[in-house]
């Protein structure tokens, strides 16, 4: 018998594949209309566990929820600027310094007016623009997104359309509190209220 002495390579493992379903699975919910117009709440839970796990799968949950947020659906599109403004609160400066660089392009693009954009994916653009502006406007690594809001008040008022109501030096736009710069720990859902105390007895007390 002849035995062939040719080295076999080691079989290749992907560690964070099963991690990786796991998250596009959860913005896929996150972002997809239930039938009431709503998205599953539950959603943001598990993109948090995910992260928690496997910190490196940041920039694929942007790149994912940018994926969805430039879907035809007006519905998914929203649906997904929704999803990462919650994102956003929660997941520290890292993500937030990423979506400056991925995505606020993208959202100051729909938040312009008379672009042929749908109206309600506009005002939910300009709305997380301006929020962003005033929530992020003491970190000087986030400063793309006050020069976003003030480049948009430009633009709006050229167009005439109405104002964001973003101003520099206005007290709106002062530093608001905002998510920690590491990752908090994981989202969990709210179980059942304890139950509560029973009430003293009359005779007790007397």
């Amino acid at each position: 018998f002849l035995f062939c002495s040719c080295h076999v390579p080691p079989v290749v493992k992907f560690p964070n594949m099963t991690e990786s379903k796991e998250l596009k699975a959860a913005i896929q919910r996150g972002t997809t209309d239930l039938g009431d117009g709503e998205s599953d709440a539950s959603a943001i839970v598990a993109i948090s566990q995910v992260l928690q796990k496997k910190p490196d799968l940041l920039k694929e949950a942007v790149k994912l929820i940018k994926a969805r947020i430039k879907d035809a659906s007006a519905t998914t599109s929203i649906m997904a600027l929704d999803l990462l403004d919650q994102c956003m609160r929660h997941f520290g400066l890292h993500f937030q310094q990423y979506v400056a660089v991925k995505v606020l392009k993208r959202i100051a693009i729909f938040a312009t007016p008379n672009r042929g954009i749908h109206p309600r994916i506009q005002l939910k653009s300009m709305e997380l623009i301006t929020t962003w502006a005033r929530l992020f406007h003491s970190e000087p690594l986030l400063k793309d997104f006050v020069a976003a809001a003030l480049d948009l008040e430009k633009k709006l008022h050229k167009t005439s359309a109405p104002s964001s109501g973003y101003k520099a030096d206005s007290p709106s736009s002062k530093p608001q509190p905002v998510a920690p710069k590491h990752s908090p720990a994981p989202l969990v859902p709210a179980g059942p209220a304890p139950p509560s105390a029973p009430a003293p007895s009359t005779a007790a007390a007397a």
